[in-house]
């Protein structure tokens, strides 16, 4: 007595070697079918492609509607009006704590912004000291001070203004003027805009 199975079927998945398309081309022929239904929802259960989910869905909110004291989801149909009430007051309340979350995490993240912009300036403040005192000048001289100092240590320790004299005075000037270059462009980083 060995039962006759098609290639890809199971007593317990009937639909098996079905696409997802035919399954909800079954679905729509057998709409109004509680048992056929079910069999077509087991299967969508195993099933991983957004169509099926999208169908298995459509179906399990159809299985709801035929049959509401189904154990598949609850029906608002079937809720008292307490219960009801009871979920308005939790969602209410489940509002407002999110409400509150909201904004504890703005003031948090506020707060977080604050305390990097103090800990970036205060860093920053005292490296721009000190790049400042390096090359002669005040951390908040007006900018036109600022281009002018530059431009003398350009014309001070550049290569080419050297060039009478000899070679390890002009690798040395070379260094030098590399060096304060690299100051001259953190400073203006640095420096407030």
């Amino acid at each position: 007595m060995s039962e006759k199975r098609t290639k890809g079927t199971t007593p317990e998945r009937p639909y098996f070697s079905r696409s997802s398309q035919d399954l909800e081309a079954l679905a729509e022929q057998h709409w109004n079918s509680l048992a056929e239904l079910i069999r077509i929802h087991a299967e969508l259960m195993h099933r991983e492609t957004p169509r099926a989910h999208r169908l298995e869905r459509r179906v399990t909110q159809r299985l709801i509607e035929l049959d509401p004291t189904s154990p598949r989801g609850t029906s608002t149909a079937g809720a008292s009006a307490k219960e009801l009430e009871a979920l308005k007051r939790k969602l209410a309340e489940t509002t407002k704590r999110a409400v509150a979350a909201e904004q504890r995490v703005r003031d948090l993240t506020t707060e977080l912004e604050r305390v990097r912009t103090r800990t970036q300036q205060t860093h920053s403040g005292g490296r721009l000291d000190l790049l400042s005192r390096s090359v002669g000048l005040a951390p908040d001289c007006p900018e036109f001070i600022f281009r002018a100092v530059q431009r003398a240590y350009r014309r001070e320790y550049h290569p080419d203004a050297l060039s009478d004299r000899p070679e390890a005075e002009r690798r040395a000037a070379e260094a030098k003027f590399k060096q304060f270059e690299q100051v001259f462009n953190e400073l203006q980083r640095l420096r407030p805009k």
